[in-house]
């Protein structure tokens, strides 16, 4: 399942708060180090080169969103293409379809629990499962 990222209000910016104009912004799965995601796309499907996210002339993401096709649990995005600037931490994503994988989840877990409820039911009557000592 791939998850999906919007713009929100990240900005590539200095240690002393400037903004970054024009930067590219690259993804990452780890805060310090990792490697880097390349393999992110427009909301329409389409391939992002190299995975650089562009940001406009005050440092802001310009792309309306993006998804993850890997579903990677963590991302990380700086604006520098090589992952560092000095002084200047990663900043970690929360995806923008959270609430759409917890009623997922949530869907799936009473589905099981209603299978779960039948199995129990199905004990002892004819056909179903018989309790061993």
């Amino acid at each position: 399942m791939a998850r999906t990222y919007l713009r929100g209000t990240w900005r590539a910016g200095t240690q002393d708060g400037r903004p970054i104009p024009d930067a590219q912004a690259s993804v990452w799965d780890a805060a310090e180090g990792g490697q880097q995601v390349t393999d992110l796309r427009t909301l329409d499907g389409a391939l992002i080169p190299g995975g650089l996210l562009e940001c406009d002339a005050w440092g802001y993401i310009s792309l309306p969103g993006w998804i993850d096709p890997a579903d990677v649990p963590h991302l990380f995005l700086i604006g520098s293409p090589d992952g560092t600037i000095p002084g200047v931490g990663r900043v970690h994503l929360a995806p923008a379809d959270t609430p759409a994988r917890v009623t997922s989840l949530e869907t799936q877990h009473a589905g099981l629990a209603g299978r779960v409820v039948g199995l129990e039911n199905s004990r002892g009557t004819p056909g179903g499962i018989a309790t061993l000592d």
